[in-house]
């Protein structure tokens, strides 16, 4: 039976299974309020939704418990679904915190799962119906993906080490002892990389009374304005980077992170866009060499884990 490795976060939906990838933007809404077909479209429960499709507003909320996001999980399966009515296990991530209260976690489990899942999903005008059953869905922690990755597993056994991962929508930190993260160390920020692309754009704007859209951020911030010649906006920038990536140090030492010298990997797609700052404030750091794809390959191991193929420091499933 396949094992499906889903990291569903608020920027992209990333799925894998057995080396096969499925990446989207994160981006979901009916078709009635979307301006074009420019994205996978899924008819599910008698509505039809577009899925990746960049007229779509972005979406704050970080609680996945929505049909915005069963949708979006549904269609990530259904890129690897080959037979009818296949069985297929879930390894899923969902916000650490949220992964820390055990009712909440059973009850988001049990939100994606179910014994007959029917789609039809077209793509550039090409149809397939699949229908699918979730056999078995295990959810943890979105911070947790970079320590179980195969080179990573030994070097973190027995050992403390913090997490600082930065998603779309929020900026999570956990410290791990033994690949198990410290309950009264995590926290879970509205801090993601969507937020700081909009508190850019409006220091920006309002500073220097330009009118950049949130669309425009990513280039503003990586290449630079037109006629700054003085790099007055780039300084903004700068400023407003700072003061970020601050207020989460700020989150961090409020959970007892005892910032200097303890070892901190940060991971998470959002995470290039304060490399600079980062370096400035912790100094026993380590950047994720593939952030974006951390938690799903870190749950292809956990899922070998769970279903009995693979062991690790010495244990087996037990872990889990």
């Amino acid at each position: 039976m396949k094992t499906i490795q889903i990291d569903g976060g608020m920027y992209a939906m990333k799925a894998k299974y057995e080396g096969k990838e499925f990446y989207c933007r994160m981006l979901v809404a009916p078709i009635s309020e979307c301006a074009t077909d420019n994205g996978y479209m899924v008819e599910y429960c008698d509505c039809t939704y577009m899925v990746g499709e960049e007229s779509i507003p972005v979406n704050y909320d970080y609680d996945k418990k929505r049909i915005e996001n069963k949708v979006a999980t549904y269609l990530a399966i259904s890129q690897f679904v080959e037979e009818e009515n296949e069985k297929v296990n879930i390894i899923i991530g969902m916000p650490l915190e949220h992964w820390l209260d055990r009712q909440r976690r059973v009850e988001f489990e049990k939100y994606f799962k179910s014994n007959c899942i029917k789609l039809k999903v077209t793509k550039n005008g090409v149809s397939k119906n699949v229908t699918f059953s979730i056999n078995d869905i295990r959810a943890f922690p979105e911070t947790i993906g970079h320590l179980y990755l195969p080179q990573n597993q030994q070097k973190f056994k027995d050992i403390t080490v913090g997490v600082l991962d930065c998603g779309g929508c929020n900026f999570q930190g956990a410290i791990y002892r033994n690949m198990v993260p410290i309950k009264e160390s995590c926290f879970t920020s509205n801090k993601g990389v969507n937020f700081y692309l909009d508190e850019v754009k409006r220091a920006v704007n309002n500073k220097f009374g330009t009118n950049y859209q949130i669309y425009q951020m990513d280039d503003l911030i990586k290449r630079g304005a037109i006629n700054d010649e003085k790099g007055v906006i780039k300084e903004e920038i700068k400023r407003v980077t700072r003061g970020f990536f601050l207020s989460v140090l700020r989150e961090a030492r409020s959970r007892n992170w005892m910032i200097e010298g303890l070892p901190i990997i940060v991971t998470g797609g959002g995470s290039c866009y304060f490399m600079e700052v980062i370096n400035e404030f912790l100094h026993e750091v380590t950047f994720s060499e593939n952030n974006v794809w951390d938690n799903v390959d870190g749950f292809a191991e956990i899922g070998g884990i769970i279903y009995g193929r693979k062991e690790i420091t010495g244990k087996t499933s037990d872990k889990f």
